[in-house]
């Protein structure tokens, strides 16, 4: 249900998270054992696993691809996907995740009640994404399509382990298949807009009102010492009070009578300017 990857010592080390059914009591009662190897080569270490198994194993219920933080910024990523994809043993539908603080194999022998660690991950990233501004779909298939487009950065959630307890943690950022850095989540409304994803809700502070963006675009202008940023936005301002109408209302008009002011101003001068030649 589960592939861990880490790093130690220059190999790869590959993690199974396996379900093992043992009978009692005349039921069938499922649970997990962990199966590892390592070598300086990705595809070697993988394959080696399969000598644990009493017949060839296929991975078709695979939930989770969990890389430790190592494994993702140096040797970096390219190696575990152009493995997987030659292989037709895996499938690409299945989730992909970086381990924060610890390795992938402390984190699968991180024993849960009820749920195997590659669920209850899932589990949480899933409802994670959902409540989280940050538009960010992590599946395998997803992650390849992307770093196949010229200029498309990658970006994959994290998770941390406390005391056996697994919390969603900030998104991994690449530049091209090395992790770069962690973008903080309360950063992530400006990555959105960035990046042009666009299908949560960008919410303010006031957490009443927001806006429901329906399409963005962003454009960069590099020069020698500065990088210029459009933004052409579309969307629809709500709110959770019946009052915003009202206020929307007072701030444009408010804005209106600011920049007819403002025109009067200018006119005004302009006039006393002709008037003086």
């Amino acid at each position: 249900t589960g592939v861990g990857v880490d790093y130690e010592d220059g190999k790869y080390k590959v993690t199974l998270e396996v379900l093992k059914a043992t009978a009692k009591d005349n039921k069938e009662e499922q649970n997990t054992i962990l199966i590892d190897a390592s070598d300086e080569v990705f595809s070697k270490a993988f394959e080696s696993t399969y000598t644990k198994f009493d017949k060839q194993p296929y991975f078709s219920q695979l939930k989770l691809l969990l890389i430790s933080e190592d494994v993702a910024k140096d040797p970096g990523i390219q190696e575990l996907t152009d493995f997987i994809l030659r292989t037709s043993r895996i499938g690409n539908c299945f989730n992909v995740a970086i381990a924060k603080g610890d390795s992938a194999y402390d984190m699968f022998a991180a024993k849960q009640e009820n749920a195997t660690v590659s669920t209850t991950i899932v589990n949480l990233l899933e409802n994670s994404s959902s409540n989280s501004i940050l538009d960010s779909d992590n599946k395998f298939n997803i992650l390849v399509s992307k770093m196949l487009q010229e200029g498309m950065d990658i970006y994959l959630p994290s998770v941390t382990l406390n005391e056996d307890k697994f919390e969603s943690s900030n998104y991994a950022v690449f530049d091209d298949f090395t992790m770069a850095s962690f973008i903080d989540l309360k950063y992530s409304n400006v990555f959105n807009l960035l990046t042009s994803t666009t299908s949560n809700n960008i919410y303010f502070n006031d957490g009443i009102n927001a806006i429901d963006i329906s399409k963005s675009n962003c454009k960069y202008k590099v020069s020698k010492d500065r990088v210029n940023i459009t933004l052409d936005i579309e969307g629809n301002i709500k709110s959770l009070e019946e009052k915003l109408d009202n206020s929307i209302s007072e701030n444009v008009s408010l804005v209106l009578e600011k920049l007819r002011l403002q025109e009067q101003l200018e006119k005004e001068q302009n006039d006393k300017k002709n008037l003086e030649k």
